[in-house]
């Protein structure tokens, strides 16, 4: 019934502009260098955030 409704339950696909993390940061700091768990303890956020930052920004 829902479906048909076209409500849908779950949480929102995830945008860049809604991550704690800036993309751009990220990519800078990956760029020196630094590994993954290194920038998200910089960051203040998940090792799965910044994945999720450098997947995006590819494409």
């Amino acid at each position: 019934m829902a479906k048909e409704q076209g409500i849908y339950a779950g949480r929102k696909a995830c945008t860049i502009g809604t991550m704690k993390a800036d993309p751009k940061r990220v990519r800078a700091l990956r760029k020196q260098g630094m590994t993954d768990k290194v920038i998200a303890k910089a960051l203040g956020v998940g090792v799965s955030s910044v994945y999720r930052c450098l997947t995006l920004a590819k494409g």
